[in-house]
């Protein structure tokens, strides 16, 4: 446990920080996706779209959540000195990290699913419907 006083940063502070974030999570999905498709032989993006997606939250998972079980940073919150931890200053349990990483998927999962029910209901053809049709190349 640390002795220094436990101060919450910011709002501007960690939202910073989740702008450096999104920059490494790029390079980590980045060098995943290309060692995925080597791995796999995929030539297209949409070949082994599901692995895929299921490999890149397996890797996010990992990055984020060793992260935050051994010193209750990643990356980014290094740089911005802001850390994880319970009440009394120690590390989080397994449970809560794993709660924590689900729950961080909640908004972009439900801004994916509003882009789909906007698609469907403009008239245009739905993305999951010209998805499909590339794949199997009909385009």
């Amino acid at each position: 446990m640390s002795s220094q006083p436990l101060i919450t940063p910011s709002r501007r502070r960690r939202f910073a920080c989740m702008l450096y974030e999104g920059m490494f999570l790029f390079g980590l999905v980045f060098i995943a996706t290309l060692l995925f498709d080597l791995v796999t032989d995929s030539r297209h993006g949409l070949k082994w779209r599901f692995g895929r997606q299921l490999f890149l939250f397996v890797i996010i998972s990992i990055y984020f959540l060793s992260a935050w079980r051994l010193s209750g940073q990643t990356l980014a919150m290094k740089t911005w000195h802001i850390r994880l931890h319970n009440p009394l200053g120690g590390k989080l349990s397994y449970l809560r990290l794993i709660q924590r990483y689900v729950l961080m998927w909640v908004f972009p999962l439900i801004f994916a699913f509003g882009i789909e029910l906007a698609a469907r209901q403009s008239g245009l053809v739905a993305l999951s419907q010209s998805l499909r049709l590339a794949v199997l190349g009909q385009d």
